[in-house]
């Protein structure tokens, strides 16, 4: 079966790597680049992708485990409150 998927952000995207092990996927994006709202910048010769102000095991099981499946690499950050000093 093929099945289309419109827009390549994480859901997108997470759907296709999902669903392509046994189904063909067409993805479609009205963008130039696929990734919605993520973005990677280059920065101390590190790829630092920008897209995610949070993430978690709690709130986000399904991602974070996809970025486990796909051997991502995240790292801890206590965020705090917001204040202006």
């Amino acid at each position: 079966m093929t099945i289309a998927i419109i827009g390549t952000g994480i859901a997108g995207l997470g759907a296709a790597h999902a669903l392509s092990p046994v189904h063909d996927v067409e993805l479609y994006e009205a963008s130039p680049t696929p990734g919605g709202h993520a973005n990677t910048v280059s920065h101390a010769g590190l790829a630092l992708d920008t897209g995610f102000l949070v993430h978690n095991e709690a709130n986000y099981p399904n991602l974070t485990r996809l970025f486990r499946e796909l051997g991502v690499r995240t790292a801890f950050n206590l965020l705090g409150p917001l204040t202006n000093p």
